[in-house]
């Protein structure tokens, strides 16, 4: 699964010949992060030590969430593929926070779990993030759980403006930093990776004033 997630495509056992459901669609949604032998290589090492580690075993029960990403991964269509992402960032929350009631728990707000699980992974010397930079992801969990269907439509929402190549590119955005929030809980860091999609930029742009000007100015082009 690991290599799998590294190199954006779908790795099985032999085995796997004898099951029903071979074959499986060769690509995943998901981006190139090990480009050669030599980075995959060393990528390996860096999540297998981690992954034998007794303690990362118990707080992430055995890597659900990798497994998770791998099937979120092979989903082709980009709304339902969005909401299987979310239930990542939802799980990560928990395994971080463990200590919290049921109750408590489902009171957190996603933005607040999302904005959480940025500062502990993803950015580093950030103390707080305002509730609004980053919520153009629970605006778009909210209109795909009440509505079904993007754009959004919430009326209260910054980004109730946007059409669907704004949403998309959105979308796109979220695939790329759950890849990242993947890989980092293996130690592994692919913004450097990933730097040909400026997921890195696009983040601190959001962190910055709350959306990303390019693809604000994407939404009004045919695509």
């Amino acid at each position: 699964m690991v290599v799998s997630i590294c190199i954006g495509r779908n790795v099985v056992p032999k085995f796997y010949e004898r099951r029903l459901e071979f074959p499986l669609c060769s690509a995943k949604h998901c981006e190139i992060v090990s480009r050669n032998s030599t980075e995959l290589n060393a990528h390996l090492e860096t999540a297998i030590a981690q992954i034998r580690e007794s303690e990362w075993q118990r707080k992430y029960d055995n890597g659900f969430h990798v497994r998770a990403f791998y099937n979120a991964s092979d989903i082709f269509v980009a709304e339902p593929r969005f909401l299987a992402d979310v239930t990542i960032w939802e799980y990560l929350y928990y395994c971080n926070n463990r200590g919290m009631s049921y109750d408590t728990l489902r009171s957190v707000s996603l933005n607040t779990k999302i904005n959480y699980l940025v500062k502990e992974y993803l950015v580093d010397n950030v103390s707080s993030i305002p509730e609004k930079c980053l919520r153009i992801f629970s605006d778009i969990r909210h209109q795909l759980s009440h509505n079904g269907k993007l754009p959004i439509e919430n009326p209260k929402s910054p980004f109730k403006h946007l059409g669907w190549n704004g949403c998309r590119e959105y979308l796109k955005l979220f695939k790329r930093l759950t890849q990242v929030l993947v890989l980092k809980t293996m130690e592994i860091d692919a913004f450097d990776q990933l730097r040909v999609f400026d997921v890195r930029s696009h983040l601190e742009e959001l962190l910055r004033i709350g959306a990303v000007n390019l693809f604000e100015a994407l939404d009004g082009l045919e695509m």
